[in-house]
C-alpha cells in the first residue's frame, strides 16, 4: 500500500493556530507581569508617597530604647516624675521614682551625646508595647518628653537631629531596626552605633545582639546607666525603703539573667519565648516596613535559625 502522506493544513488554519499562540502567550505574559508586581518587595522612593531629601550629613547613629510610655501633657503643668503620667510594667511600678528619673536621664544622656556631635542622630525606639496607653509609642513618648522639657533644642539641627523607630518589641529589634530607621533617614548606614540604656543591659547588647548583626565591636559604644540609683534616694529614704530598693535591683538583675539566657539560646529572638513575648507585646497587630525600605538587609531581618544559634552569614553592609 502507498506510505500515509501528511495532509496539507490550510493557510486560514495557519492563520488560526498562530493568532491563538499569540494569545497565550500574551495571555502568559500578563499573568507573569501580574505576578511579579504581586509579589516583589518594592523599594523606596515610591511615586505616590514622596519624601524629602535624606539627612545625608549624619553618620554616627544614637539609641535610646524605650522601657515604658509617657502619657503626660506639658511637663511645665504636669510632673514627669508623676507616675500617673506613665504606663509602667508592675516591676517598675514598685518604686516609680527610680524607674522614671532612670528612663529620663537615658533621654538625657543621649541628647547631650548628640548635642556634641553634629554627625550623630539620635534615634529613640519602641512600638506600640501597652494596650492601656492609647496606641502611643514608647518612641514617640520618648520624643514628645524630651521636646517637651526643651532638651532637643539643645542640638544643632533641633528636633530634625532625632527621629522615632516605632516598631520594636524588645532588646534586639531596638537595635536592628534602629540601624534600619537610621538607613530610612539617611539614605546610608551608620558607621558607629551608641546605645544608651541600663547598666545591666550592657552584656546583652554588646556580647548577643551586636554578634547577631556582625557589627564591628570597635564601631559600637553601650553607655550604661544604673537603673537604680541608691545613693540618689539614701539620704531621704527610711531604711525599709532602701531595702525594698536592693530587693528590686537584685529582683531585675535575676530578670536580665534569664532574658540573656533566652536570647543565648535563641539570638534572634524569634522562637520559643521570645516570640512569644513579641506577640503579647504587639497587641495592635503592627507590621514593620524595613523588609521594603531596607531590601540590603531583608536577609538578616527575616532570619530564624531552626536551632536559634546559627548566625546569619548573608552579605552585610557594614561586615
Amino acid at each position: 500500500m502507498p506510505s500515509s502522506l501528511p495532509l496539507p493544513v490550510s493557510s486560514s488554519t495557519d492563520r488560526l493556530r498562530g493568532s491563538s499562540v499569540a494569545r497565550y502567550r500574551l495571555r502568559l505574559t500578563s499573568l507573569l507581569s501580574v505576578s511579579k508586581l504581586n509579589f516583589q518587595i518594592p523599594s523606596p522612593p515610591f511615586r505616590t508617597h514622596p519624601v524629602p531629601p535624606s539627612f545625608s550629613q549624619f553618620t554616627k547613629l544614637v539609641i535610646v530604647p524605650g522601657h515604658a510610655i509617657y502619657i503626660g501633657a506639658n511637663p511645665a503643668l504636669h510632673d514627669p516624675l508623676d507616675p500617673k503620667e506613665w504606663i509602667l510594667e508592675p516591676y517598675q511600678a514598685r518604686h516609680p521614682p527610680s524607674s522614671i528619673v532612670a528612663f529620663i536621664n537615658h533621654i538625657k544622656t543621649a541628647v547631650h551625646t548628640v548635642s556634641s556631635d553634629p554627625s550623630a542622630l539620635l534615634v529613640y525606639s519602641g512600638g506600640q508595647t501597652r494596650p492601656q496607653a492609647n496606641q502611643s509609642t514608647e518612641a514617640g513618648s520618648y520624643s514628645r518628653l524630651a521636646n517637651q522639657m526643651g532638651l532637643h533644642g539643645k542640638l544643632s539641627l533641633g528636633p530634625l537631629q532625632t527621629t522615632t523607630e516605632e516598631f520594636a518589641l524588645d532588646s534586639w529589634t531596638n537595635l536592628v531596626y534602629s540601624v534600619a530607621r537610621f538607613k530610612e533617614y539617611t539614605g546610608h548606614y551608620p558607621k558607629h552605633i551608641t546605645v544608651v540604656g541600663h547598666s545591666i543591659k550592657s552584656k546583652r547588647f554588646n556580647d548577643l545582639h551586636r554578634k547577631a548583626m556582625r557589627w564591628p565591636q570597635e564601631r559600637f559604644e553601650y553607655i550604661g546607666l544604673d537603673p537604680i540609683n541608691l545613693d540618689r534616694f539614701a539620704s531621704r529614704s527610711s531604711t525599709k525603703e532602701i531595702s525594698d530598693l536592693r530587693e528590686i535591683e537584685l529582683s531585675m538583675s535575676q530578670g536580665e539573667k534569664k532574658v540573656y539566657l533566652e536570647f543565648e539560646k535563641d539570638l534572634y529572638g524569634c522562637n520559643l519565648s521570645l516570640m512569644e513575648k513579641r506577640k503579647r507585646r504587639n497587641g495592635f497587630r503592627r507590621f514593620h516596613p524595613y523588609l521594603s525600605s531596607n531590601p540590603e538587609i531583608r536577609g538578616l531581618l527575616d532570619w530564624c535559625p531552626i536551632n536559634g544559634i546559627d548566625e546569619y552569614t548573608g552579605t552585610l553592609p557594614w561586615a
